[in-house]
């Protein structure tokens, strides 16, 4: 049983989003909060599984309280700095509301791409401009200033504004042994 509101949750952008774009394999959530995107993904899709990643007990605390089904798991660790996990082991990442927060994207982007395997996508959310912003936003995200941002590490295969104007959804393939960059 769950304490998240299914009618809310599948029908939500960031839902809909990630769970268009997350059809299958072993994902981690960067910035993962309580996990209600998550877990409406992985309630539905049994070929996925994600890892939640989140430096806040609290939230990994209300995440295992409101969402426990299985493929949905959890560690609670600043992401800012190197990860315990292995090279390699993700299939893709999800970044969703969480790239505002970050200061050194560099670095974010450094560990996505030692964890991620090469060619795996990685999808990012973040508010357009100024919505939602808590007063924790360290970047304000137009769509142009998102694709440059994004083009450093991948190539950008889709990018989108919603209908209202107030998210912006991308998805990066990031390099593989293939390419040329």
């Amino acid at each position: 049983m769950t304490g998240w509101d299914l009618d809310f949750w599948s029908n939500h952008y960031t839902t809909l989003f990630i769970r268009e774009w997350c059809q299958q394999g072993h994902w981690v959530d960067l910035g993962c909060g309580p996990s209600q995107a998550d877990w409406y993904v992985v309630t539905n899709n049994s070929a996925v599984n994600i890892l939640g990643v989140d430096f806040s007990p609290v939230a990994l605390e209300q995440a295992r309280t409101l969402s426990p089904v299985e493929g949905l798991e959890w560690l609670c660790a600043d992401f800012r700095q190197p990860l315990p996990l292995d090279a390699s082991t993700f299939d893709g990442c999800i970044c969703s509301h969480t790239l505002e927060h970050v200061e050194d994207t560099e670095a974010l982007f450094s560990e996505i791409t030692r964890i991620v395997k090469p060619g795996g996508r990685t999808i990012v959310i973040v508010p357009h401009l100024y919505h939602h912003d808590s007063g924790t936003h360290v970047w304000h995200f137009t769509q142009d200033e998102l694709s440059e941002l994004l083009a450093q590490y991948g190539t950008i295969e889709h990018l989108e504004v919603t209908p209202s104007n107030d998210q912006l959804g991308a998805i990066v393939r990031l390099p593989d042994e293939n390419d040329d960059n």
